[in-house]
């Protein structure tokens, strides 16, 4: 008898507990992680595809997708076009001495109890599931199911269903001040979708693109694993720096940036080099993509408007998505692109075949159509410039000698750099790691660095809890950060 494949033993142990209040797609998340930290699944393995793994867990595929997404993003799975998804061949050494500190604590005499949640306070891009209107949106979705199911299992649709492309144009143009027609309009899974879409339509093979330093790690791994050179150019306190005559600039092809509020520091792109960056595109041919990440909360003042609604050239393409308003595990995001590249985009994106799912897509379009999205942006940006203000506070009187915040006036995270001495004890990779060894999830800053020397800081997440959960959160990484140095 043929024996297994060792991935496949190690993956019989993931399951999803519909008991659980955690989402399912994190649930397999974190198990895939654990096997990999353990190295019970190895560097370069690969994984079974979302298909696969979705019918040997009995979840949608959709779920399996978000769960292979976030594995993505935090670099421990890569996904290869036309290959599938491997475990990557090179984790940090500091996260794989999770393994060993769980190898020591194995040799103690075991003691049966359940494993506690990890504490999610501060996660990053965490919406507040107690805030969004989950009956509605169940409502949304049965009446999708009873009206709209018989037509959707005849349609494919891989460009996204018209109604809700025309509710995604209109609500652009009311809250981006974006006026663009309903056909430049794409409906993606999300934004590694969007990008590996433009990446085919655009791009030759191995033409270089423009990423910021500090920047977004999924998308500069997604790019380099389709053998584009990454040119990244580094960010100050007006954004990006523009330096048409620089090699980066006089090569790449495509510029992928956040304009609204840089990822991860937080700071608008400013007028002028908006302004430059537009004319750079034109004069050069190349493409510019806005990633529009969380620009939707804005606390002070009215949302920056698009830099595709400045763009007279037609070199802009926007990516969005709502997973950041809406829920993680609802994969729907979106393209719109100039009219001259309606055609293209739309041809490769019908050769890749749909990813996201149509069921779901009825729904978000009576949810935008009917004015709920614009009544959950409202009060979910109320909520969160009170969580702001929140974790100003917290940082003011319990870290003042040990973080210093970054201005923020916008988003859902503070970024907060360490201080000398607690950079000198630890640095942030070891810091998150040890608080993941604690059950507190933390994002380490210094990894979004490539070119310029790496700041050692925190993305502190402030929307997915209210105030006392993160007044406990935040005293548990005070007492991490006194262990790891009294004199701190």
């Amino acid at each position: 008898m043929q024996s297994q494949n060792p991935p496949e033993i190690a993956l019989l142990s993931v399951g999803v507990s519909r008991s659980e209040d955690v989402p399912a797609y994190q649930q397999i998340h974190e198990q895939i992680r654990r096997l990999i930290l353990e190295q019970r699944l190895t560097g370069g393995l690969r994984l079974p595809s979302s298909r696969v793994l979705a019918e040997q867990l009995g979840i949608s595929r959709t779920t399996a997708t978000a769960a292979y997404d976030e594995l993505a993003a935090e670099g421990y799975v890569q996904s290869r076009r036309g290959a599938g998804v491997y475990v990557a061949a090179d984790l940090p050494d500091d996260y794989l001495a999770i393994r060993q500190h769980k190898a020591v604590s194995e040799k103690a005499p075991a003691v049966s109890a359940e494993r506690q949640p990890l504490d999610r306070s501060f996660e990053v891009g965490r919406p507040d599931a107690e805030a969004f209107p989950s009956r509605l949106w169940s409502q949304l979705l049965a009446r999708s199911t009873r009206r709209d199911m018989p037509a959707l299992l005849h349609e494919s649709a891989p460009n996204g269903l018209e109604p809700l492309r025309q509710a995604i144009a209109r609500h652009l143009r009311d809250f981006r001040g974006l006026a663009c027609d309903w056909r430049q309009v794409l409906i993606t899974s999300g934004a590694r979708e969007a990008l590996e879409l433009l990446c085919q339509a655009l791009l030759a093979p191995g033409a270089p693109v423009i990423m910021e330093d500090p920047g977004y790690q999924a998308a500069r791994q997604l790019f380099a694993a389709r053998g584009h050179a990454v040119l990244s150019v580094p960010v100050d306190e007006q954004g990006l720096a523009v330096e048409p005559g620089s090699e980066a600039f006089q090569t790449a092809g495509m510029a992928l940036v956040t304009p609204s509020r840089h990822y991860p520091l937080g700071m608008p792109l400013s007028a002028a080099r908006r302004l430059a960056l537009l004319d750079w595109a034109d004069r050069q041919g190349a493409w510019i993509i806005e990633d529009d990440y969380d620009s939707e909360y804005r606390y002070s003042g009215r949302p920056l408007d698009a830099l595709m609604s400045l763009d007279r050239s037609g070199r802009v393409i926007y990516l969005g998505s709502f997973s950041k308003v809406m829920f993680r595990g609802l994969r729907l995001g979106f393209l719109v692109v100039p009219e001259n590249l309606i055609e293209t985009c739309a041809k490769a994106q019908s050769s890749l075949g749909p990813q996201a799912a149509l069921v779901a897509q009825p729904a978000m379009a009576r949810f935008i159509a009917e004015g709920h999205l614009a009544t959950h942006l409202r009060r979910t940006r109320r909520l969160y410039a009170e969580r702001l203000k929140t974790m100003q506070r917290i940082l003011a009187e319990t870290f003042s000698d040990a973080l210093s915040p970054l201005p923020q006036d916008s988003g859902m995270h503070i970024v907060c750099l360490l201080s000398d001495a607690l950079s000198a004890a630890c640095g942030d990779r070891q810091l998150c790691r040890r608080a993941t060894e604690e059950g507190l999830v933390l994002t380490p800053l210094s990894p979004h660095y490539v070119g310029a020397a790496a700041r050692q800081g925190l993305l502190l997440g402030f929307t997915g809890a209210d105030e006392a959960t993160m007044g406990h959160a935040a005293e548990r990484l005070r007492g991490l950060m006194a262990g790891l140095d009294e004199t701190i």
